[in-house]
């Protein structure tokens, strides 16, 4: 590859098998966090305001619990092969998430993948509560999302010609467009056919070529 390479890549549901927030919220917060879920799906409220109303529902996690969770994410072991070989490459790679620093840093530790750049929204547990900070230069966002990745993006490509990004859900939507190339399975992937938007199909890292 000639050009200047930037990989931009979603965490929850494309790095991990399953989404960490929503896996925390079944089995730590009151069903309600489904009522405020829908919501968000409808388009009613941004991610932001979903996030900080279902995290209030969470009350008084034994640490032990935390761990066992962190622990238990299900992960694409094909993503430690391919982040492998673009760092022998010296390929950028960013992880661009609208969930939380505290999950990712954790699941990321058992395989010993600590050194990728992450931005996304910070979670602090106090007196047992989980509360969540947002960056305030997100919030313009239109989506009201808590990272805004068509912002983050933007700030982070500025140095580079060839840009490709790798998801699956609905926060990927709006920054997936301004992509040269973009990796997609699930939701993502309905959505761009949808759009006539030109993408990969994948389901494992193993099937993403640089």
């Amino acid at each position: 590859m000639n050009e200047k390479c930037q990989i931009f890549c979603d965490f929850d549901g494309t790095i991990t098998k399953e989404d960490t927030i929503g896996k925390f919220l079944r089995l730590f917060a009151d069903d309600k966090w489904l009522e405020i879920e829908k919501q968000w799906k409808d388009g009613k409220i941004g991610s932001r305001d979903c996030m900080t109303e279902q995290l209030a529902l969470v009350k008084d996690v034994a640490v032990n619990d935390l761990k066992y969770f962190y622990y238990n994410i299900e992960f694409d072991e094909s993503f430690i092969g391919f982040y492998n070989d673009l760092k022998k490459r010296n390929i950028n790679f960013t992880i661009v998430s609208d969930g939380f620093d505290i999950f990712i840093n954790n699941v990321l530790r058992k395989y010993d993948l600590q050194d990728i750049k992450i931005i996304s929204n910070k979670l602090e547990i106090k007196d047992g509560k989980f509360i969540p900070i947002y960056d305030d230069k997100y919030k313009s966002c239109k989506r009201k999302s808590g990272v805004c990745k068509c912002k983050a993006v933007e700030e982070e490509s500025c140095d580079y010609n060839y840009l490709v990004y790798i998801g699956d859900g609905l926060s990927d939507t709006c920054v997936s467009g301004k992509m040269n190339k973009i990796y997609a399975k699930n939701y993502l992937a309905q959505y761009l056919s949808s759009k006539n938007i030109p993408y990969i199909k994948f389901n494992n890292f193993e099937e993403i070529k640089i």
